[in-house]
């Protein structure tokens, strides 16, 4: 994409830093049809934006379903709305993976290549960027149903469904987003994780001997103070031999 680095940052100099930019993704479904679903998916809409930016401009979810492309000085955004389908079965590795074509509105280059984008330099580029119109652009995401030591990153591609020698074509962009802080992270029976939990780190009989049990009135106050709202993660008794229902609860509190 274009992007006008004139914007000047209060720097010691004064001058434009290229290394402050942002590349930058986000992804908003908007609706689901459930109606018409097959056994291994379901309809969906969803808008991408694209964007190149200097910090805190970026993030708000786009007050419209349209596609469009704002520029102006440290900033430029691409925003693509998307229908296709959300499949989440078995033959898709662990995955939930999403498949969806786009409809742009593509900031226009010019045929020279070394300059593509000299129609920044022109007075009033902000009020009408000149655009091309394109339909066939692919977005395809992978989202692990369970987050792992191998499996913790959203990934994805957005590539254009254009022959290389259209106006329209662009390289294919991967995309990707780390492990978030609101993400359900899982243990599981991984060698890794096998090795690192032997011996089991926590004492199965520390409430039989009375050792660090709180009988007081203040549960709730005790724990806010020392979680300070976080989630928390329920060990199960490692050695309980009923169901899980029984193994996973949490509790019994006096």
């Amino acid at each position: 994409m274009p992007f006008d680095d004139h914007h000047k940052l209060n720097g010691s100099d004064g001058s434009w830093d290229p290394n402050s930019s942002l590349n930058l993704v986000s992804f908003w479904v908007t609706d689901v049809d459930r109606a018409h679903r097959s056994k291994n998916s379901v309809s969906i809409n969803g808008i991408l934006q694209v964007a190149i930016t200097i910090g805190g401009l970026y993030g708000a979810k786009p007050y419209s379903n349209n596609p469009m492309f704002n520029i102006y000085p440290g900033h430029s955004e691409l925003t693509i709305p998307f229908q296709g389908i959300v499949s989440d079965s078995e033959g898709n590795d662990g995955e939930t993976v999403m498949c969806l074509l786009g409809n742009a509105m593509l900031p226009y280059r010019y045929p020279d290549s070394s300059n593509p984008w000299d129609w920044v330099k022109e007075p009033g580029y902000i009020n009408q960027p000149p655009l091309i119109q394109d339909d066939r652009i692919l977005l395809v995401v992978r989202y692990p149903k369970a987050f792992t030591l191998t499996k913790r990153t959203i990934y994805g591609s957005l590539k254009s469904l254009n022959a290389k020698s259209s106006q329209k074509y662009f390289d294919e962009v991967k995309i990707s987003s780390s492990l978030s802080a609101s993400a359900n992270y899982e243990f599981t029976s991984e060698n890794l994780v096998s090795k690192a939990c032997t011996p089991y780190p926590y004492k199965d009989n520390f409430t039989n001997t009375g050792l660090g049990l709180y009988k007081g009135a203040d549960f709730c106050l005790i724990l806010e103070r020392f979680t300070g709202q976080d989630p928390l993660t329920v060990v199960p008794n490692w050695k309980c031999n009923q169901t899980d229902e029984i193994c996973s609860k949490l509790g019994p509190f006096e």
